[in-house]
């Protein structure tokens, strides 16, 4: 099943690797989606309006853990892939 922000998502990224010259080789960006549940921190969806969120940057350079990356994907792999996550630092360090 794709969905029509599938296409533009493809379209975003293989013009900026292709721009960064990251995408020489032409092949499809990605083939496979996984849709995630919504992230939630401090009880409520995390979002820029309500001013709740971490930007992937201030994760990555966090010293929440050695292995910042791997350790959100662990995260992310612990939970039904429809259900909510929690983000919190504790919870990360569990990962």
């Amino acid at each position: 099943l794709q969905f029509p922000h599938h296409t533009n998502e493809i379209a975003q990224c293989e013009s900026h690797n292709l721009h960064l010259g990251l995408n020489i080789s032409g092949k499809k960006w990605v083939s496979r989606w996984i849709h995630t549940g919504h992230l939630h921190i401090q009880g409520r969806k995390m979002s820029k309006s309500l001013k709740n969120f971490i930007s992937i940057q201030q994760f990555l350079s966090s010293d929440i853990t050695d292995s910042p990356a791997d350790d959100f994907r662990l995260f992310c792999l612990q939970y039904r892939y429809r259900t909510a996550l929690t983000y919190s630092s504790e919870r990360i360090e569990e990962a």
